[in-house]
Parts: structure tokens; C-alpha cells; sequence
């Protein structure tokens, strides 16, 4: 242990914040502290996100920078360890990323969306239509193109909710997984002569939305036969040939995450980590929304714990991640910018934030931080057991 990184602290006086104390955490937790200021003799004043405590730091620090950090030992005085990405091996594990936009070079990118366009809807882009494809093909080229659309950000909040939580669901990753929860939930079968007459069954719905199985279905109409189908009497041998290349890649990239998903799940962690990359309008980077997946023996056991994160580039803040956690209804939300200026905009809006989630949630709390370290691991693994795996949100 490198005695040099380790921290005691005390609660400082007249402390009397609400939320959880010092005396709350347990060997082995981690927390992050803010360092507010240094004192006249040394010690230094730290906001350890449910309480403010004195500490004594064997190293130089500054006002606003922020620490990970470790509890050693709990008792009068704590110990606190400064923990690096050396000191945790699971730091440098990347996570399974959903990113369509970089499947494809650009270039073909936009070949395939125009590409597609054209066989959906010939009539819109050349002056005499052509006669239209079956719609169960028009319907798979049409969810394939949903991987190249950007967030509708002038929608309304429900509308643009639902494209994400469409865009999180129905995109190859969880297919198989919802495919079985449908099968089991279906406890029997219509009868003859019923099939018109009732809805779509669950896993009919599941299938006709999630686009690794409209991938499917059109990589068997590209399959080299001699018998033609109606997707390859629209296309020449050059174009044919291309979309078949492009199906295939975006196909290996769902199937390569689903086999990575596979590889963690023993990993003894509680969660499963995604990160799905959105595309946003005339935007190079995308947003990228973390999604952190509770196994379902955690769920069984009433966890209930829901974390998502989310990392954007701002034009005036640059990079900013914000982590939001939930607990029944109790909401944590925290801030990570890259800078101080970045933490001045944001910090005034901190109450009207509060304010306006007050009426959702039993309990609000927004913390902000320094930390382009946050940032910079936001694609490397990043969960941490405490307290059995559940988070305490009364911070």
C-alpha cells in the first residue's frame, strides 16, 4: 500500500449537512471527494458528497480538484486511499459499444442511407416510379435505416423519450434476451382460423422492431441464389454486392457485442455495462448514453436500481458526463465537467434543475465535479460494489 496516498479525515466541525455521514462508509466503498479549500495549517477541507470532512493529505492538492477514493479503515478517524487506474484492473476493461456510426467509412454510409431511401420510396427520387417492393422488405430496410438516424432534438421530450428508448431496445443487442421473456410470457398458442383475429403476438412485435432481425431478413434476400428475390431484381450485381457487404459488417458489430455481453456475464459484478453512441444532427460526435443493465438474479432480489450516464460535447461547456442514479424515488444526479468555467455556467442552474425534477422524485440531489478523468474513463469500466451492489441515493 503506498502510504503517501492515504488520507485521514475527521467530520469537520459544526457539520450538519443531510444525507449520508462519514461514519456511514465502510472499508472497501469508494466515494470521490472535491477538495473546497486548504486550511492556514495544512489540513484540507473536503466535500465527501453526503458530509464535509477535515483531512490530512501527505500530497499537494488545490481547491476544486476532485479525488477517487477508497475507505481503508473506518473509526474515529478514517482513512481514506487515493485509488489510480493502476490500483483497479477493471478501469482499462472496455465496454461493449453499440456505435453504428463507425461501422461504415462515411462514404458508404451515405451510399447505403441513399441507397435504401431509393428502394423504399423510388417514387420520391426519380420521376417515374418503379413498381415497390413487398412490405415485409420495405419494413426491414426501413428499421435498418433507424441506425443512421439522428435524435429528433425539436421533437417533444415524450417523442424524443421514445426514439431513445427505441434506439436502446430494438437495435440487435437485446433481441434474443426479449425473444425468451416473450416465449415464456406466452402461456398458449390461438387456435386455427383465430390468427386474424388476434394482436400481434409479443415476439411477432419484438421481431418486426428490433433491426438485428430485419438484418436478417434481408441478408437472406442478398444470399447468392440462383432463384431471384425482390430485393435483388431491384439492384444490379455491383449494388447488390455492396449492400451485402454492408448488412454483414453491421450484423458482425451487433454479434460482436452480444458475444462480449456473454464473456462478463460471470464476472462476479452485479451489472452489465453498455454504451450506445445516438447520433445527433450536423454533429460529428454523438451522444453517448452508458446504461448500466442489473442482472437478473440482482433483480429478483428487489434491487431495483436503475443507473444511466450520459456524456455530451457542449459548444460553451466541452465535454460534460452527467451520472444519474434511482433508487425508488430517489434521484442522484452528478456533474463532470473538464473545467472551472464549465462548473461556474452550470452551477447557478443547479436549483431550477432541483426544482423542476422536486414534483418526479421524493429526493433530488445534484452534485457537481472537476474531473476529466470521469470523462476520459466514461468508455472503460467503471462499477463499483457497495453496500451489496445498491447505491445509497440519500446523499
Amino acid at each position: 500500500m503506498d502510504i503517501a496516498s492515504i488520507i485521514e479525515a475527521v467530520l469537520a466541525p459544526g457539520e450538519d449537512r443531510p444525507g449520508r455521514g462519514l461514519t456511514d462508509w465502510q472499508p472497501g466503498d469508494r466515494l470521490v471527494g472535491r477538495v473546497l479549500q486548504v486550511e492556514n495549517d495544512g489540513r484540507v477541507l473536503m466535500d465527501l458528497g453526503g458530509s464535509r470532512a477535515l483531512a490530512r493529505v501527505g500530497f499537494c492538492v488545490r481547491a476544486g480538484q476532485t479525488l477517487p477514493l477508497q475507505v481503508v479503515e473506518n473509526g474515529t478517524v478514517f482513512h481514506l486511499q487515493v485509488v489510480s487506474a493502476s490500483t483497479d484492473s477493471r478501469e482499462a476493461v472496455p465496454l461493449p459499444k453499440a456505435d453504428f456510426q463507425n461501422v461504415l467509412q462515411p462514404p458508404d454510409q451515405e451510399r447505403l442511407v441513399g441507397m435504401v431511401r431509393q428502394l423504399i420510396n423510388p417514387s420520391a427520387v426519380t420521376a417515374s416510379p418503379k413498381t415497390e417492393l413487398p412490405e415485409v422488405v420495405k419494413s426491414a430496410l426501413t428499421r435498418i435505416l433507424t441506425l443512421f438516424e439522428p435524435i429528433p432534438v425539436d421533437e417533444t421530450v415524450p417523442k424524443i423519450s421514445q426514439w431513445i428508448k427505441g434506439a436502446v431496445e430494438d437495435r440487435g443487442l437485446l433481441l434474443e434476451k426479449k425473444l425468451d421473456d416473450a416465449v415464456k410470457m406466452s402461456t398458449n398458442l390461438p387456435l386455427a382460423g383465430e390468427e386474424k383475429d388476434r394482436p400481434p403476438s409479443p415476439a411477432r412485435i419484438i421481431i418486426t422492431r428490433d433491426v438485428k432481425s430485419q438484418l436478417l431478413v434481408v441478408r437472406q434476400l442478398l444470399a447468392s441464389s440462383d432463384a431471384p428475390t425482390p430485393l435483388t431484381e431491384k439492384l444490379n450485381a455491383e449494388s447488390a454486392a455492396f449492400l451485402r457487404h454492408a448488412v454483414v459488417r453491421l450484423l458482425e458489430h451487433i454479434e460482436t457485442r452480444q458475444e462480449q455481453a456473454v464473456a462478463r456475464w460471470a464476472d462476479g459484478e452485479t451489472q452489465q455495462i453498455f454504451i450506445h453512441a445516438l447520433p445527433l444532427q450536423d454533429q460529428k460526435t454523438p451522444v453517448q448514453l452508458k446504461i448500466y443493465y442489473p442482472k437478473k438474479e440482482r433483480r429478483s432480489q428487489g434491487n431495483g436500481q436503475h443507473r444511466i450516464a450520459l456524456l455530451l460535447d457542449m459548444d460553451r461547456l466541452g465535454p460534460v458526463r452527467v451520472d444519474l442514479a434511482m433508487l425508488g424515488q430517489m434521484l442522484q444526479i452528478t456533474f463532470y465537467v473538464a473545467h472551472q468555467k464549465a462548473l461556474g455556467l452550470i452551477e447557478p442552474e443547479v436549483k431550477s434543475v432541483s426544482g423542476a425534477l422536486s414534483g418526479y422524485f421524493e429526493h433530488v440531489a445534484i452534485d457537481l465535479y472537476i474531473s476529466r478523468q470521469k470523462i476520459l474513463n466514461f468508455e472503460k469500466e467503471d462499477t463499483h460494489r457497495t453496500g451489496g451492489g445498491s447505491i445509497d441515493l440519500t446523499v
